[in-house]
């Protein structure tokens, strides 16, 4: 976000060294971090990768993110991590992703379905229950699950994952989909794919960037793509 203000053409080194490392994998740098350093010594070029910008209409707001911007479900698991008196434990032990294995089993019974609206390829659609929302220009969030499957990181688009609440027994069964990549035969997920999606939410609800609190608020989310220079991909 720093080099976008006047320095958008210095390109951007990356080394996974955090829990889940989703960009890493779609963008095929190694979870190594010895040899994704290896990698970044033997590119000679840097290439262009479409990462997302949105403007947040109510606060007035501008940021940049390669991974996935979320509200809903995916948030709030977020939030439960971070805040959680086990993250340090389970970090110490080398066990990361458990504590978002327990966030996701404590905030599957919390969250309750909210209304959003959105507008994607000039069309505006509505759901009154949503329960997760994420948008993304890769496959995987939460460690490697291939929530977007078809999107891929190359293209200049921008997929929008919506899931609507269903029962407890519909949701285990629809993670099970998700696990074998089999979840958009669901009629509970929407997929939507464009240069430029609108997203709002007026009740308040978490929200996450990259992995990053953003508040438990409302939102009005405009995602476009913005294209930014790597170097080791």
């Amino acid at each position: 976000n720093g080099l976008t203000n006047g320095h958008s053409d210095i390109p951007l080194a990356y080394i996974p060294c955090g829990t889940g490392n989703d960009f890493a994998r779609a963008a095929g740098i190694s979870l190594a971090p010895i040899e994704a350093f290896q990698q970044i010594l033997h590119c000679h070029q840097p290439r262009v990768i479409p990462a997302i910008k949105y403007e947040e209409k109510i606060t007035q707001e501008t940021h940049y993110f390669v991974n996935n911007t979320g509200i809903g479900l995916d948030a709030a698991i977020v939030y439960s991590a971070n805040h959680s008196n086990l993250k340090a434990k389970f970090n110490q032990y080398h066990l990361g992703n458990l504590i978002y294995v327990t966030a996701a089993l404590k905030n599957l019974f919390r969250q309750k379905g909210f209304p959003i609206r959105l507008v994607s390829n000039g069309q505006e659609l509505s759901y009154q229950r949503a329960f997760l929302c994420t948008v993304t220009n890769h496959p995987y969030f939460g460690g490697g699950v291939g929530i977007a499957p078809e999107q891929k990181l190359v293209e200049k688009s921008i997929s929008l994952v919506v899931v609507e609440r269903i029962s407890l027994i519909k949701i285990f069964y629809l993670l099970l989909l998700l696990l074998k990549g089999n979840h958009l035969k669901s009629r509970s997920v929407h997929i939507h794919k464009a240069s430029t999606i609108q997203l709002i939410s007026i009740l308040p609800q978490h929200g996450q960037r990259d992995g990053e609190e953003m508040g438990k608020r409302s939102y009005d989310l405009t995602f476009s793509i913005h294209e930014q220079l790597f170097w080791g991909i």
